[in-house]
């Protein structure tokens, strides 16, 4: 899904390129687009029906097959609940839900959730900042307890559940005068002056 995205804008943006570069030249150099034009025609016609059906019609395919690609492949922007596929729920009300409830574990700065519906179930990544002083096995253990729960509470179906830490800068010890020491990893590259 995320490459067809980032394929799908490439191609606009080079489309659009496109475009502009061509009514820059259709708006000031009218003279030599049909020129140009000319040109194309007279190729077209010199080359034949064969060579022009050989090259255009595979881009003519592959065109169509992405554009059934994109209009298939979406998201649905709601799930259904395990039990009552009459009753569904927003992927939305499952982010904002999962961001109070695991933003409300201690030393949770910031949750960022990404929740994508499959068939009865939802998969959840969790892009969770936490305090820099944190045990980062027992955190990620309690946020994934925390983001399971949630998920059933709202008699939904968790599918594949993904918990990325990452730590603040709050909370680091400073030297004296309060200037704020850097992280341990940078401590190591980079010996601290000794204050007066």
């Amino acid at each position: 899904m995320r490459l067809l995205n980032w394929f799908n804008r490439a191609v606009v943006v080079l489309v659009l390129l496109g475009l502009v570069l061509a009514g820059v030249v259709v708006a000031l150099l009218p003279g030599m687009a049909a020129g140009w034009l000319r040109q194309l025609a007279g190729v077209l016609d010199t080359v034949g029906f064969v060579t022009t059906a050989v090259i255009g019609l595979p881009v003519a395919i592959v065109a169509l097959l992405l554009l059934v690609l994109e209009l298939r492949v979406r998201r649905p922007g709601a799930v259904a609940l395990a039990g009552d596929s009459a009753a569904k729920l927003s992927v939305d009300t499952i982010g904002q839900r999962l961001r109070q409830d695991v933003g409300a574990v201690p030393e949770v700065d910031q949750v960022r959730p990404t929740v994508t519906p499959r068939r009865g179930r939802v998969d959840v990544e969790l892009a969770v900042t936490t305090a820099p002083t944190v045990d980062v096995p027992s955190k990620a253990a309690e946020v994934s307890q925390v983001a399971r729960a949630t998920v059933e509470q709202l008699g939904l179906k968790l599918g594949k559940l993904s918990v990325n830490l990452s730590h603040t800068g709050r909370g680091w010890p400073t030297r004296p005068g309060g200037a704020a020491l850097p992280p341990p990893d940078e401590a190591t590259e980079r010996p601290l002056a000794d204050p007066q």
